[in-house]
């Protein structure tokens, strides 16, 4: 996405300025604050994607001396090459609601105790975006008007998101169009949008496992009327909630239906029905009850979780069924989508004290006990520790627990054992909750760089994990769901982070409990909000990753991801590097990193149709005369091989002297010391996210991937030209050295 920026004198002068309201666009990442430090902004968009996949920018809508009153914006159809046409039902717009923060999220109290003195970082009290309004209502037939028309007050700014869904059966190249604001019935401004569609497709199918917890047990206190909800109509509530998340690209953390166990007169388990569960999962695995057909990537099963007892069941008991449950799950080709997800973080210290460790191993004994299916099945929410070491199969730590950034160095594994742990069979999940304290990626709302929830999917696929958690998105609090988006009660003033467990708010407020969203919206289905739209983004760029590397291209896209993203975070303390920051300050680095992925996918995709964006090699403007001379060398004497090699004298009248050893490292380092299993010594309180698996509110255990590239002096020329012969020695060829020396010249540049 490029946009040009302009002066607030420049705005000044932009069509509709006349009539009070003055309108530019900013990329989809920028968060606006009304604080007066909102940019300026750009008088066009430009836009790109691939096939499948969602972009979006938002408008800045700034009213002059007097309100600006009956304010809506449309998009008009995007015409592309041959006239193919992207409608306009495209597009989606949206609302930015502000929330007025007063309790800003704290930075931590334990390493960063300089936090107020990096701004760019630090959280402050104001007015934040964050719930999405839609212009028209999604969930209804009608489509009747509910974010839209709406009024700017004099010398207050609104902002409009719009979200665009490129169809995934265009032809690629650009697009062209625009987006109007009308303020009281007449056309205030008109933005011209060029839209660029990439020549691949966003695959449908979902290659990151995400568990984000969510439950349909809340929605009654929210949706509903006097009389309460039909059946009917509260299963239409439910199923636009799981369709409008699924859109965002997420599963939730557990999908599971009642499986009645049978038993004989003895009281052993002889068998199971799974009627209704598999009518429940059967749709949601194959994708059949989704819009889009994909399925769900990754489930936890809700069953037989290790740490939290039998189910009421005898020891044997609790074996049969996990046995009888995993030969069903594997008969329907769904076990390798499943996990277990075993007793939440059992390395905090109330957990620890409460025997979590050996609760969990005792549970992962029972599973395997007349089965090994379940094996590579295990999640825990937690880094890898030697008191778990072959009972756990998914590691999941929070992103301040990952290496030895933000704690002391050695308190948790990061990279070399991950990697090795990997190479293993194992897999390497993530989370953020409240640990994640300023300079560390996160889902804040009153954080003011507004791709952080974005941006942290990038340091997931470069630390090479599969999947992401969340613990809940709907953890709302009662008296007001809207507006009270911190829960200092359970938390504390150390703990509680504004948005917290928060990704959607309830569309409505006519429910049992008479509250929930503003007057004037009713909807049945959630509001979603812009961090979620960061989060769908995120897991966008992942796949776009994962693709790239499935085409032989993961050296470029590291490359690339190494220009915004270094670490997760840091402490914000004098060891704090302003000038090196473990991730990028700058969107327009982030977004330029994303295109370039792009344009070498479809460039290997398409190679007769689009350029690689890595430079190729340059032609010598000045070539020497071609000659047939060859001159024969002793290989031994200079390369100290037995081997006959053949070239040319250069200008010098000598061959390449000398040759590398050929060793590189573009990995990451330093082994990182494994902890010694000691648990965390300070707690958070525990919390339940609703409908599925446990999920607490993080302990103070924030940490980071510590390890960073060997940086190197660059190479000379004259080894690089040894280089290159080396390796053509090492494949026992015979190298002729002709003066056609732009070729050779250009295999050398092409190495760098």
């Amino acid at each position: 996405m490029r946009f040009t920026s302009l002066s607030l004198a420049a705005i000044l002068m932009l069509p509709g300025v006349a009539l009070g309201l003055s309108v530019t666009a900013v990329p989809s990442t920028t968060k606006v604050l009304k604080d007066g430090t909102a940019p300026a902004g750009s008088p066009s968009v430009s836009i790109e994607g691939a096939r499948n996949e969602y972009e979006a920018f938002q408008l800045i809508l700034r009213a002059g001396a007097a309100p600006s009153v009956d304010v809506t914006a449309d998009m008009s159809d995007l015409v592309g090459p041959g006239g193919t046409v992207i409608p306009s039902s495209a597009a989606t717009l949206y609302l930015e609601y502000y929330v007025d923060i007063t309790f800003p999220s704290p930075c931590d109290i334990f390493f960063s105790y300089d936090c107020d003195k990096y701004p760019a970082y630090s959280r402050t009290p104001g007015w934040y975006p964050d719930a999405l309004i839609p212009f028209l209502d999604p969930y209804s037939q009608e489509h009747s008007a509910v974010g839209a028309p709406f009024d700017v007050p004099a010398g207050d700014l609104q902002t409009v998101f719009v979200d665009v869904h490129i169809p995934p059966d265009v032809a690629a190249g650009e697009y062209s169009g625009t987006v109007s604001i009308f303020a009281g019935g007449t056309v205030a401004s008109e933005l011209p949008i060029v839209l660029t569609v990439w020549d691949f497709d966003m695959p449908v199918e979902r290659h990151v496992g995400t568990a984000y917890g969510f439950g349909h047990g809340s929605l009654d206190g929210f949706h509903g009327a006097p009389g309460g909800l039909t059946t009917e109509e509260r299963e239409a509530i439910f199923r636009n909630y799981d369709f409008e998340i699924h859109r965002h690209r997420l599963d939730y953390t557990t999908y599971s239906a009642p499986v009645p166990f049978e038993y004989d007169d003895q009281g052993n388990l002889i068998g199971a029905d799974f009627a209704e569960y598999d009518a429940f999962m059967g749709p949601r695995m194959s994708g059949s009850y989704y819009p889009d057909g994909a399925g769900v990537a990754r489930f936890n099963v809700g069953m037989f979780s290790p740490g939290h007892g039998t189910m009421g069941m005898t020891d044997a008991q609790f074996s049969t069924a996990a046995k009888i449950v995993a030969l069903h799950l594997q008969g329907k080709g769904w076990l390798d989508n499943a996990y277990l997800y075993s007793l939440d973080e059992p390395w905090l210290l109330q957990n620890w004290r409460n025997g979590s460790y050996d609760a969990i191993k005792n549970g992962v004994d029972l599973l395997n006990s007349q089965t090994d299916l379940w094996s590579g099945h295990v999640l825990v929410t937690g880094p890898w520790q030697p008191v778990l070491d072959g009972y756990v199969d998914i590691y999941c730590p929070v992103t301040p627990m990952y290496g030895d950034v933000f704690w002391p160095p050695g308190s948790w594994p990061g990279p070399a054992k991950y990697a090795d742990l990997l190479a293993q069979g194992r897999e390497l999940w993530f989370y953020v909750c409240n640990a994640n304290f300023p300079g560390q990626l996160g889902y804040d709302v009153d954080a003011r760089l507004g791709y952080e929830p974005r941006l942290v999917k990038w340091g997931a696929w470069s630390e090479g994990a599969t999947g992401f958690l969340y613990w809940s998105i709907q953890y709302w609090q009662s008296q007001d769901p809207w507006h009270v988006l911190i829960n200092l009660p359970q938390f504390g003033d150390q703990f509680s982070r504004q948005g917290d467990g928060i990704l959607i708010y309830p569309g409505g407020h006519s429910g049992s409990l008479g509250t929930g969203s503003p007057e004037g919206v009713e909807l049945d289905g959630p509001v979603v909000s812009f961090r979620l739209k960061q989060v769908r983004d995120g897991l966008e760029d992942w796949e776009m990753f994962i693709l790239a590397a499935s085409l032989g291209q993961e050296e470029w896209t590291r490359t690339q991801v190494s220009r915004a993203y270094s670490a997760f975070g840091a402490a914000l303390n004098e060891t704090f590097d302003y000038s090196n920051p473990p991730w990028t300050l700058d969107e327009a680095v982030m977004l330029d990193s994303r295109r370039q992925v792009a344009l070498k996918i479809q460039h290997v995709l398409h190679p007769d149709s689009w350029p690689d964006p890595e430079p190729g090699p340059v032609p010598d403007p000045h070539p020497e005369p071609e000659s047939d001379v060859v001159e024969q060398f002793d290989a031994a004497e200079v390369l100290g091989a037995d081997v006959a090699v053949t070239c040319m004298p250069d200008t010098a009248g000598a061959c390449p002297p000398g040759t590398p050893d050929g060793s590189s490292d573009h990995g990451k380092p330093a082994p990182d010391a494994a902890p010694d299993g000691s648990s965390g010594d300070v707690a958070s309180g525990d919390t339940s996210a609703t409908g599925g698996n446990s999920g607490s509110g993080c302990a103070a255990s924030p940490g980071l991937p510590a390890s960073s590239p060997t940086n190197s002096a660059a190479t000379p020329e004259a080894a690089l030209e040894a280089a290159l012969l080396a390796a053509l020695v090492a494949a026992s060829l015979t190298v002729v050295r002709t003066r056609t020396f732009g070729k050779y010249l250009g295999a050398r540049r092409s190495l760098r």
